[in-house]
């Protein structure tokens, strides 16, 4: 009897009659079972779906653009994504729907909306919010779950992470392009981890801390608030004169607290030199703006301990980040060589950068210290010049961007590089000698795969394990991956359209 009253409520809850005299809370919480049936009914091949649908969420999570909450994509959101891709190709093969949702999601118009059904308008005696592109014009990137009533499943998408999100649409194109061109090799570059936390010149830290002695109820609303209202934080920040903006969306342990419920989140940006001016940076302000308007209607309790809950920031630079952070692109021996890499790389295109024409030319300054030259604000790196060895192949390079390429492109080049090999290196001398080795014809750079052989400059600093794992010591039986030349399609793109203007005062450093 209790299995066949389950089977009829599970059956039920597909159809539009069970909303009648539901609340609005209760239809959210129903749509979503709802809408994925509907989109096993509309798909025309529901195994190459799966398929791709598989692919993709591995691929945003790798990439950090998995989790709703914080402005990207959630698992309803890949559901539509995919449906409206098979639905455009209905006899192509996983391989090439996956090429295509690249293809069609890297240079969508948004905000036109992603439907893969029509949207349905209330029923009689209902009075159900449907969403409308009139009504809902403010929506950034919007997603129209198909069953009744539609709804946007990606509410939550602000600027920010809409520009991630699409920077990170064109890189998977060209490197899809790439391993269709070279006949399906290579498919591990488009899941590679995010090299977020070698991308940026400055980090900030942002804590959610709760007290030891607070009940576990308590903390766990504390932190799922916080959570919820973290996509908010670098709307508050865009004040200030920094861009690229990034909030990392994956929770890491907290160096201010050992409570089960404290973890950190991430945020990476760069400084706008040019609109700071003799300015300083005071992202206090910021942390209080956001407390007040976001955090102060936490209603506190008679039982919680005083300051048992608080929001704590913390400025980080590359050097002063936790080991941590560095597990999943193989720890911090190999992110320091991916920015000794994009160092070498700046330093030859300043070097060989024309001289300046006379006038009132913007300087170009490293004012980061980062290896990165800044040319009126925007974070600019050299192509690393392809050099053979004594009968070396020129064509296969380290890391080949070009003429104005970012150091973020570089960066995530080279990590692509570093975690897409299979082959073993030879043992050599350490990774300072990287930067000093001279090529053939002296230019400072060599990187042909064939020279790199010859050479043997680099020693075996990563060792990963059969699972992929990466391990703390050097394991010399373990294989390397091999160093292959790979795009990333803009990642260092710069964007400012969405800097607010720089008040006019000054900046006092708080913390």
């Amino acid at each position: 009897y209790q299995r066949r009253v389950h089977g009829d409520i599970n059956e039920r809850i597909f159809e539009d009659e069970i909303l009648k005299n539901l609340d609005e809370a209760s239809v959210m919480s129903v749509n979503g079972p709802r809408a994925t049936y509907m989109i096993s009914r509309l798909v025309p091949n529901y195994d190459n779906f799966l398929t791709v649908l598989r692919c993709i969420r591995v691929w945003a999570k790798r990439r950090g653009l998995y989790g709703n909450k914080f402005g990207y994509l959630g698992g309803i959101n890949c559901n539509i994504l995919v449906a409206f891709v098979c639905q455009l190709f209905p006899a192509a093969s996983p391989s090439t729907l996956l090429h295509r949702f690249f293809r069609i999601y890297s240079t969508w118009n948004w905000p036109t909306p992603i439907q893969v059904n029509h949207i349905k308008p209330n029923m009689p005696g209902d009075d159900f919010r449907i969403w409308s592109e009139d009504y809902d014009y403010h929506d950034k990137m919007p997603m129209i779950t198909p069953s009744y009533p539609a709804m946007n499943a990606a509410k939550s998408v602000s600027d920010n992470s809409l520009r991630i999100m699409t920077k990170e649409f064109v890189r998977g194109n060209e490197i899809m392009t790439k391993i269709i061109a070279e006949g399906g090799e290579g498919w591990s570059r488009l899941f590679v981890p995010s090299g977020f936390f070698v991308e940026y010149s400055h980090y900030l830290a942002c804590h959610i801390i709760c007290a030891k002695d607070v009940r576990e109820e308590r903390a766990r609303e504390w932190k799922g608030l916080l959570q919820s209202l973290m996509r908010f934080f670098p709307d508050h920040l865009q004040q200030l004169p920094i861009q690229n903006i990034h909030l990392f969306p994956r929770e890491f342990p907290s160096t201010k607290s050992d409570n089960t419920y404290s973890c950190c989140y991430y945020i990476g940006f760069d400084m706008d030199h040019t609109a700071m001016r003799d300015n300083e940076v005071n992202i206090f302000q910021c942390e209080q703006e956001f407390w007040e308007k976001r955090l102060s209607y936490f209603k506190s309790d008679p039982d919680d301990p005083e300051d048992c809950f608080d929001f704590v920031t913390e400025p980080l630079r590359f050097k002063t980040l936790p080991d941590k952070v560095f597990d999943a692109i193989g720890g911090r021996s190999c992110a320091k060589m991916m920015k000794d890499l994009a160092k070498e790389a700046a330093r030859v295109k300043k070097e060989s950068a024309p001289p300046a024409p006379s006038g009132d030319a913007p300087s170009t300054t490293d004012p980061s210290g980062d290896g990165s030259t800044s040319v009126g604000g925007s974070l600019m790196a050299t192509p690393a010049k392809s050099v053979s060895g004594a009968g070396g192949d020129s064509s296969s390079a380290l890391v080949t961007p070009q003429v104005g390429s970012s150091a973020k492109e570089i960066l995530s080049n080279t990590l692509a590089t570093l975690l897409s090999t299979n082959k073993k290196l030879s043992s050599g001398t350490t990774l300072q000698s990287l930067s000093k080795r001279k090529s053939v014809d002296g230019t400072g750079h060599m990187l042909g795969e064939s020279t790199m052989k010859k050479s043997r400059i680099i020693r075996d600093l990563i060792s990963f394990g059969g699972d992929g794992s990466s391990k703390s010591k050097i394991n010399h039986k373990r294989e390397v991956p091999t160093l292959l030349p790979d795009t990333n399609g803009g990642v260092g793109e710069d964007n400012n359209k969405n800097l607010r203007p720089v008040p006019s005062i000054t900046w006092n450093l708080a913390k």
